[in-house]
């Protein structure tokens, strides 16, 4: 990338920014989080517990109204403070390696697997839906 294209994109993400700091964003972005974006949430992810301690079977689980209402509380909380918990980034990463390698001494020999924050991955997916939107009604290349 050259300096010129840095400078472009650069700029175009300050004024982005001070656009959303002004309220003059996106609606979609200054909206609360839905009941609908809420309930898309349900029936994923892994039963495996991430650093939270939390699995997506012990959300899917739960009192199905109680634990939708608890999200979208904290949700839109979270949102409108543009706050994303620390708890929710953490990650625990295991190295297993690829069966079938001729030379375990290559990085290429192993696999990564990190499991995530439930609550996390969730809020995770409806911000990068809503930005994958907003970048699309601009006609910006996301592919």
């Amino acid at each position: 990338m050259t300096s010129d294209e840095h400078n472009f994109i650069q700029s175009a993400v300050d004024d982005l920014i001070k656009s959303a700091q002004a309220g003059q964003g996106s609606a979609l972005m200054n909206e609360g989080i839905s009941d609908y974006e809420v309930n898309r949430t349900f029936g994923r992810g892994s039963d495996t517990p991430g650093p939270d301690g939390i699995s997506a079977r012990l959300i899917d689980k739960a009192d199905r109204g109680l634990m939708h209402n608890c999200l979208l509380l904290l949700w839109n909380k979270a949102w409108a403070n543009g706050y994303f918990m620390s708890e929710w980034k953490r990650e625990h990463r295991v190295i297993i390696p690829k069966p079938d390698k001729d030379n375990y001494n290559e990085c290429s020999s192993y696999r990564t697997i990190s499991l995530t924050s439930c609550l996390g991955k969730r809020y995770e997916s409806i911000t990068a839906q809503r930005l994958a939107s907003i970048l699309d009604s601009m006609k910006f290349d996301v592919s």
